[in-house]
């Protein structure tokens, strides 16, 4: 009568499950030195507002890296070298709470998100890109209550008297920002950039300060306008 006892393959099985982690990983690789990733995480934690002179339009120069699988917003010349359109929209949003010693204040800030966009053409060389962003979109209004010392109606040169009124601020209006972008790869070695941003939009500021009294004899309440500002521009 014979006998016999299998043999173990633990180890075998540990070595074809390495033997095909290494193949995907291969795989992977040369997948995506082929093409750009679809996966990208950019600018992670940080507002994605240009902050560069080349995307602004205001001139510059640089050194600029040509990265295929990460295209990046950040150099206009280094996007020559694209194989197919890339699209990035990102969103941003803060809390901040200020205090000193007298009061304190929180602030919260959501941006809309922000569209980024480049197609190639000539085989990669010739890169065009556009965008658009929200740069302010706020409607808000908060009133106090004051009292302001002026003049007595009844005796004009006499002392002030105090008036109870209401002192309201004000703001509306909306800015925004179209970058537009042109790259060219000239040599292997040199790539311009060219870009024109274009800004629109209108932010304005009321600060009214309206009494309770005195009444002007049609029943309206005299009001006052410290200040307004109008700015269309950054």
């Amino acid at each position: 009568m014979s006998s016999f006892t299998r043999a173990a393959r633990g180890g075998d099985g540990s070595g074809r499950s390495l033997a095909f982690a290494l193949a995907v990983l291969a795989v992977l690789a040369a997948s995506a030195s082929l093409a750009q990733s679809p996966f990208a995480l950019t600018n992670l934690g940080a507002d994605v507002r240009s902050s560069d002179a080349r995307i602004d339009g205001r001139g510059g120069w640089g050194l600029a890296e040509s990265d295929t699988l990460i295209p990046s917003f950040h150099s206009l010349a280094g996007l020559p070298g694209l194989r197919q359109m890339v699209i990035v929209v990102s969103g941003y949003a803060e809390k901040v709470r200020s205090e000193d010693g007298a009061a304190s204040r929180n602030t919260n800030r959501v941006r809309t998100p922000t569209l980024r966009a480049a197609a190639p053409f000539a085989e990669g060389r010739l890169v065009l890109s556009a965008g658009f962003q929200g740069l302010r979109g706020t409607q808000y209004d908060r009133q106090l209550d004051t009292v302001f010392l002026l003049p007595d109606p009844a005796d004009p040169l006499g002392a002030h008297v105090p008036y109870a009124a209401r002192e309201f601020f004000v703001r509306e209006g909306t800015q925004f920002q179209v970058p537009l972008g042109l790259s060219w790869r000239v040599a292997p070695r040199l790539s311009l950039g060219a870009s024109l941003n274009l800004i629109g939009g209108v932010m304005r500021e009321r600060v009214n300060v309206i009494f309770d009294e005195p009444v002007t004899t049609d029943g309206t309440h005299y009001f006052l306008t410290s200040s307004e500002v109008l700015e269309d521009e950054l």
